[in-house]
């Protein structure tokens, strides 16, 4: 097995539905800044009026764009865009309607709010004025992904690479498109285009696994997402247990529970914490018809954790599994220290005495469980 790198991340990648905003979230307000030097610096390539000048003032418009994009990240760290904002950058616009940049940033805005349709429209604006902008085309796909428009996304996601080629993050955007129509062969081809452009990048080779695994191709699917695993940057943590879950789930769907559980095992003792590896992990010992080990496995997180309450639940219902009544009881009574009104209480109590809606320590009393 290879080293994992230390390197920088790569950026970009094959985003999931639910990383959308996240992802318009972090890097939008950074590119219109970029944008809006880019302007100032080669101002030939914004609008000009009929007779071929500019017609308004770059440098200001870049100024006012700048100044606003810091403002609007200031926003987003708090957790919205006030309405004054959104007011500030429609103003921005109607004073420069012919500089890009303006529109992006009222794109980022009308997002954040939760109006995606009008975002979208705003970007389209944008690429309308100056459509050679790759980062902004990236942005514009993002957008008519999460409005599943498929189709526009692919166009977009073309267009970026055709105006950024060497950029390999624009095809693995694409490559996401096709998975999404499960065309794989077009998929693969560009992934593979986009690890002979960069072969540290590690969401194309998860990508690849994701390809195989569609088509039953579960070597392939283990080697590929193994690669990805020794290319994600140390720092990474997250990325990392991500993709030792999925190589996991491989495992477990080739029937190779054992080995499955040895992967978690390796993801260390920090992953052995978060809830979805125990989760992993407690299906691993079901498959090995193992549910005390599954049961220890929880009480122990509870033991490290005292205040997660579910860990307790989750070691109740292993043991209740594994048929140790006496030991489930004695989670059930942590957790209703913790959460006496948790509705797993009742739900779990009815299992070691069937017809029993009561919560334990409460025999015969109603449970209050919501």
């Amino acid at each position: 097995m290879r080293t994992r790198q230390t390197k920088p991340g790569n950026g970009g990648g094959i985003l999931p539905r639910t990383a959308l905003t996240a992802a318009l979230t972090l890097c939008v307000v950074g590119v219109v800044l970029y944008l809006a030097w880019i302007e100032v610096l080669a101002p030939r390539r914004g609008p000009v009026a009929a007779d071929g000048a500019v017609d308004f003032d770059v440098e200001k418009a870049r100024a006012e764009t700048e100044a606003l994009g810091q403002q609007m990240s200031n926003a987003i760290s708090s957790g919205q865009v006030q309405g004054y904002l959104m007011a500030q950058v429609r103003g921005l616009v109607d004073r420069y309607p012919r500089y890009g940049p303006a529109h992006t940033l009222l794109g980022q805005a009308y997002w954040q709010a939760g109006q995606k349709k009008e975002a979208y429209d705003a970007m389209n604006m944008s690429l309308q004025i100056n459509p050679a902008q790759p980062e902004v085309q990236e942005l514009a796909g993002t957008m008519a992904m999460g409005l599943e428009r498929m189709d526009r996304a692919g166009w977009h996601f073309g267009q970026a690479i055709t105006y950024a080629p060497a950029e390999p993050r624009y095809r693995l955007a694409l490559a996401n498109v096709y998975l999404r129509e499960r065309d794989f062969d077009k998929a693969r081809t560009l992934l593979l285009e986009c690890i002979r452009l960069d072969s540290d990048q590690h969401r194309a080779y998860s990508a690849l696994s994701d390809v195989f695994a569609q088509q039953n191709k579960m070597d392939l699917a283990l080697e590929q997402i193994q690669r990805a695993m020794e290319h994600t940057p140390a720092e990474q943590h997250n990325t990392f247990v991500l993709y030792g879950r999925k190589k996991a789930s491989l495992l477990r769907r080739d029937n190779k529970p054992q080995e499955a559980m040895q992967v978690l095992l390796a993801l260390g003792e920090e992953a052995k914490n978060e809830p979805q590896v125990l989760a992993d992990m407690g299906t691993c010992w079901m498959m090995l018809s193992k549910p005390a080990e599954a049961a220890v496995m929880y009480r122990e997180a509870f033991a490290r954790q005292p205040i997660r309450w579910e860990l307790a639940a989750e070691a109740a219902r292993y043991f209740i599994k594994a048929g140790d009544v006496a030991a489930a009881q004695e989670m059930l009574e942590q957790v209703r220290t913790l959460q006496p009104q948790a509705q797993v209480l009742r739900e779990l109590q009815s299992q070691i005495t069937p017809g029993t809606g009561s919560a334990p320590g409460t025999p015969g009393t109603p449970g209050s469980a919501q």
